[in-house]
């Protein structure tokens, strides 16, 4: 009989399962972070179950994400976002978080177009924001992420102060051109 003694291998597997989606255990396959991120349902009860994923899947105490860093990622989603997270773990905060920094990077990239046949105002903001936010985009790991993030805190308020002016700035420039034709 091998450990652990006395469960059946379906206990194990729900028990291992309810640990991961409580957060106090972390995947890693082939060296690769696993979180609800970036794996559906389906692939993390094979990464638990499967026999083919025994070598493979390393389990270990997830370090959790302490509080103040936490708050700093929801300041920053409210003054950069405007908007809150209501979710309480962090691979959904962090899922959100990129989420919405995805959809800020492609206004960016909508917006630096403009900067092709005329010198506008702002550019260096677009292209440090853009920066910031791919930086953030980049982390798998939820306990690097929301270090990263607060450790930049005054770096993304700073963006979100200085981004404001020019999507007014290119807003208004598209109703001015509306307005004459």
């Amino acid at each position: 009989m091998k450990a652990p003694y006395g469960f059946v291998e379906d206990d194990v597997h729900w028990l291992v399962a309810r640990l991961f989606k409580r957060g106090d255990l972390a995947f890693t396959v082939n060296g690769v972070s696993v979180n609800q991120n970036n794996k559906t349902e389906e692939e993390m009860i094979d990464f638990i179950t499967k026999k083919a994923f025994v070598e493979k899947l390393l389990m270990e105490e997830r370090i959790r994400v302490n509080e103040k860093d936490k708050k700093a990622v929801r300041d920053i989603m409210k003054e950069l976002f405007a908007t809150s997270s209501s979710a309480e773990d962090e691979d959904s905060i962090m899922k959100n978080f990129q989420r919405y920094a995805q959809n800020m990077i492609n206004e960016i990239l909508r917006l630096e177009a403009e900067y092709k046949n005329h010198a506008y105002p702002g550019e260096k903001v677009l292209t440090e924001g853009k920066r910031l936010l791919q930086e953030a985009m980049q982390i798998q790991s939820p306990l690097e992420f929301f270090q990263q993030v607060s450790k930049k805190q005054d770096d993304f308020y700073d963006f979100a102060e200085d981004f404001e002016p020019v999507k007014t700035f290119f807003r208004r420039a598209t109703e001015d051109l509306c307005q004459s034709s």
